[in-house]
């Protein structure tokens, strides 16, 4: 077949290190385009935005879990070197991709005729809501038609050249923004175009590399079959309930909130929850590079590699994860200050509770990937939408009920989001895959602790000195970072762990690797 998938040290340091470069250059644009829309659209206009997004994950809920299940079963027939399985379950997703396409224009024509019925738009703002959404749901939608090519990348363990896309995405999306607002004006429609542009830059590039990466995986559909279908299908039904649940853990906040609250309230809460994104995009450049190894490793039955990749996976993902959450939840509110001006300095216990629970409900994201690889997808699928709906009809009744409004409505999506995270994911991980079922119990305690200490340093801090500036910020947070970084990975990791870390760095940065993680040879 002639499909050699880089699954070494060689592509795994390639992998992070290009996950790591993409998730900075987003960090950077995102961290500066907030504030540029809020000055020039105004808090409420903003607060459409994320909207716009939102409900576009929505209609494009079942594709996106059909090709979940597409990824996993075109990597285990391309493992399998079966060329021809491999060519029948690409042309059959290409298929019911295109299908699912159809469908989703139906329901964004629908959504769009009564958009003032949906969400609450401000005034004056119907037309460029219009456009806003018309111009975001397409650009979404040929990012998601993108995927059924860009499997050709995941099955070869390219994630690389995913984030290289991704890089073209964001960068595309933002030169587009910037350069309409300077020549045209602020208006929400550019940020529509600019959206679109995005997504089309995704397609071109996928399509792209699946043409060199598979030259084997020939675009026929009379090779599509229904029998694999179905076989696909059954995954991919449990899966879509599975993300219905998390859509409606982790997407319908920002709804609520701009239903029952308000826009201008939904404008403030969208832009302190950029920091939530932040972080969880942060989380899935980790998890990101470890995902397509999981399946190749079960595919290979390889369960003794698999099961310790894990463990370190968890351990790794709770500490990386906890200075940085503990340092924003301590300075929330000097960063929001700093960041969106004086003003939402007074949201910083929001931002606090948004972030507070990462620790744990990120730091096991690396385990979601074992059901899938494993194709245990269908308990973890009814407890996440059973929760979801829990979280909805406990939110409504706190918007509706009580007067604690927006923080209302992020607590109790932290809270029923970290009861599911912090005992059913790591217990069924285990369950699965026949390991004690509290394995994975120690490493995200050990996340926790991390989290405390750093946060406590940081309180120490706010308790002596007085911050000015996002300089003033910026010389305690290295502070707090050069005292407690190393020491923290040194106590959290076994020497096992850290030679393995070592040997996983790129050829030319493992001597110094080794030092600064005390390995020895």
């Amino acid at each position: 077949m002639g499909l050699a998938v880089p699954v070494g040290k060689a592509q795994v340091p390639r992998n992070l290190s290009m996950n790591i470069v993409s998730f900075l250059v987003n960090l950077l644009v995102a961290l500066w385009l907030v504030p540029y829309l809020i000055k020039h659209l105004g808090t409420s206009a903003y607060g459409l935005i994320p909207l716009a997004m939102i409900f576009s994950e929505y209609i494009s809920i079942i594709t996106q879990s059909f090709n979940s299940s597409v990824n996993r079963f075109l990597t285990f027939e391309i493992q399998k070197g079966d060329i021809d399985e491999a060519v029948i379950v690409f042309n059959s997703s290409v298929l019911v991709v295109f299908l699912f396409a159809g469908i989703q224009i139906i329901v964004l024509t629908l959504i769009l005729s009564n958009i003032e019925n949906v969400i609450t738009v401000p005034a004056g703002l119907k037309n460029d809501a219009l456009w806003l959404f018309a111009l975001t749901f397409g650009g979404f939608g040929l990012s998601i038609l993108s995927t059924v090519f860009s499997v050709s990348m995941y099955s070869q363990n390219r994630l690389d050249l995913m984030r290289v896309n991704d890089l073209s995405r964001t960068l595309l999306r933002f030169v587009v923004i910037i350069a309409l607002f300077s020549y045209s004006g602020p208006a929400l429609v550019h940020v529509g175009v600019g959206n679109f542009f995005g997504g089309l830059i995704v397609l071109v590039l996928s399509v792209f590399r699946w043409r060199n990466l598979t030259p084997d995986l020939k675009l026929n559909l009379r090779k599509a079959e229904f029998k694999k279908l179905r076989s696909m299908a059954t995954m991919s039904g449990w899966v879509l309930i599975n993300q219905v649940g998390f859509l409606l853990f982790l997407r319908i906040d920002t709804y609520l909130v701009n239903k029952f609250i308000g826009p201008e309230a939904c404008g403030e809460y969208a832009a302190v929850l950029q920091w939530n994104q932040v972080v969880r995009t942060a989380a899935g450049v980790l998890a990101g590079a470890i995902t397509p190894l999981v399946i190749i490793y079960h595919a290979r039955g390889e369960s003794k590699k698999l099961i310790r990749m894990m463990e370190l996976a968890v351990k790794v993902m709770g500490l990386v994860l906890a200075v940085p959450l503990a340092l924003l939840c301590g300075f929330s509110s000097e960063v929001l200050a700093f960041w969106l001006g004086e003003p939402f300095r007074r949201l910083g216990t929001l931002m606090t509770l948004q972030l507070c629970t990462l620790v744990i409900n990120l730091g096991v994201l690396p385990l979601l990937a074992v059901s899938t690889a494993l194709n245990k997808v269908k308990l973890p699928a009814i407890l996440s939408c059973c929760l979801g709906l829990s979280n909805l009809l406990l939110a409504l009744y706190v918007v509706n009920e009580t007067t604690w409004g927006y923080y209302g409505v992020a607590a109790v999506g932290v809270l029923v989001l970290t009861l599911k995270n912090g005992l059913f994911t790591p217990v069924y991980a285990a369950y699965i895959l026949k390991i004690p079922l509290g394995s994975f119990f120690k490493p995200i305690a050990n996340g926790v602790l991390a989290f405390s200490i750093v946060f406590l340093f940081t309180k120490i801090f706010r308790d002596h000195y007085t911050l000015n500036s996002f300089v003033d910020l910026g010389f305690i947070v290295l502070s707090i970072c050069t005292v407690l970084t190393l020491p923290l990975i040194w106590g959290g990791l076994s020497s096992g762990d850290r030679k393995i870390l070592a040997e996983m760095a790129p050829q030319n940065s493992r001597v110094l690797s080794k030092k600064i993680l005390l390995v020895r040879d």
